[in-house]
């Protein structure tokens, strides 16, 4: 009887192990993609995978994580077009999904932020003062729930380049927060190879316009 449960324990600990190595080379697989594009109809195809993902791993929220932030991107890039705010939805839709399983998880306040900042572009003059608003208190909470993550800190900096002098923006004000992130970004390791790592090569560019 010993002999038995014991190998039912085996058993199902490599049936779980096995799951989990599939889940995690197919996460590795689908962002190795998501890097290397840049088409529209790259990023759907690259979002469907993790939506798949998903659908299959319904207790991790990574999948749904770059789902919408593959659509936050494609919102970026579909600025002025009607279908901006057709991707941002989508996007906003796998946010909730995610923070439904990780309702304190910094990553997913911090794509928050950059979903509202998105929301900005498609109207920014009657969009500007509300969704800045929005997306600064997003970032913040991302920061409290995690200091050591330089992207909210990335976001807010590059929030704050662009927007207007007159409007308490510009490089000078920009420059603490953009040189905080990149020492943040210095410092900081992922948790493993399908966990968030973006946004340093950005901040950098941003940065060094401080020291011209």
């Amino acid at each position: 009887m010993k002999k038995l449960v014991l190998s039912t324990v085996i058993f199902l600990t490599l049936t779980v192990c096995g799951q989990d190595n599939i889940y995690y080379d197919s996460m590795k697989d689908a962002i190795d993609s998501m890097n290397n594009i840049n088409s529209l109809e790259d990023f759907k195809s690259i979002a469907n995978i993790f939506e798949r993902i998903a659908k299959a791993e319904q207790d991790k929220w990574l999948p749904h994580y770059y789902t919408g932030y593959i659509y936050t991107i494609l919102g970026f890039k579909q600025q002025g077009d009607q279908n901006s705010d057709q991707y941002l939805d989508i996007a906003q839709g796998n946010i909730d999904n995610a923070m439904a399983l990780a309702q304190n998880e910094s990553e997913l306040y911090t794509l928050q932020g950059l979903l509202y900042q998105a929301r900005i572009m498609v109207d920014p003059q009657t969009r500007g003062q509300i969704y800045s608003q929005k997306a600064a208190q997003a970032l913040e909470k991302a920061i409290g729930l995690n200091e050591n993550n330089p992207r909210p800190y990335y976001l807010l900096g590059s929030n704050l380049f662009y927007t207007p002098e007159a409007y308490g923006g510009g490089l000078e004000a920009a420059c603490p927060m953009l040189k905080t992130a990149k020492e943040k970004f210095e410092n900081f390791t992922p948790a493993d190879s399908i966990s968030p790592d973006w946004g340093e090569d950005y901040n950098l560019q941003l940065a060094e316009k401080c020291l011209e």
